[in-house]
């Protein structure tokens, strides 16, 4: 059996101040550090044989806090940073509809394929995404893996394998730090646990 763990990143500024972060190297705030602190704690006790992050400062901070347990080398894949928002990024909602009128009515008539300016559309992060996922199914029938990442890649992969495919990406809420854990019994992904946020409602 293959065991994911994935989780998300702690909280930064920019998920205060709901932003599109997209790619933009944004760190963990004092709030995101001590989450990370404490989604470590809650892990300590659990043998990964690999770390996955994404390259992103947040995410890497994140699993550098984890890894503190565990002594692994971290695998930095590029394929799980988060969605290309190119020209959004660093923009609230509110921003976006005063520098693009209507934005949202042309996103949502086409979100699948539409791509903002300088990033990419929710189908090619989608594959970009899951090829990296399903090759790494396709080559490990066994062991227990980290993956430390964001909520819009997080999304596609849970979406790709337990969900309905692209058409469920918005099912999902993923919350900094939580814990997702998706078994793989021969190619057969079972969701064992979703957005668990536990270790940070604790005293």
């Amino acid at each position: 059996m293959l065991e994911l763990t994935i989780v998300r990143h702690g909280e930064t500024k920019g998920n205060q101040q709901m932003l599109y972060q997209g790619w933009t190297d944004t760190q963990l705030d004092r709030k995101g550090v001590q989450q990370a602190e404490r989604l470590a704690l809650r892990l300590r006790g659990e043998e990964f044989d690999r770390i996955y992050s994404s390259p992103l400062l947040r995410a890497l901070r994140t699993a550098t806090i984890i890894n503190r347990f565990h002594g692994l080398e971290i695998i930095k894949v590029d394929n799980i940073k988060e969605i290309h928002f190119g020209e959004w990024e660093n923009m609230s909602r509110i921003q976006l509809e005063e520098l693009y009128p209507g934005y949202m009515k042309e996103w949502r008539s086409d979100w699948r394929n539409y791509a903002v300016p300088g990033g990419e559309s929710l189908e090619i992060a989608y594959e970009r995404i899951n090829s990296w996922l399903d090759r790494v199914i396709r080559e490990n029938r066994s062991g227990r893996f980290l993956i430390v990442s964001h909520a819009g890649a997080i999304r596609t992969m849970v979406s790709h394998l337990v969900g309905k495919g692209i058409e469920s990406h918005w099912s999902y809420q993923i919350s900094n730090c939580s814990v997702t854990v998706i078994k793989v019994f021969d190619g057969f992904p079972v969701m064992s646990l979703f957005n668990d946020i536990s270790h940070l409602e604790r005293d």
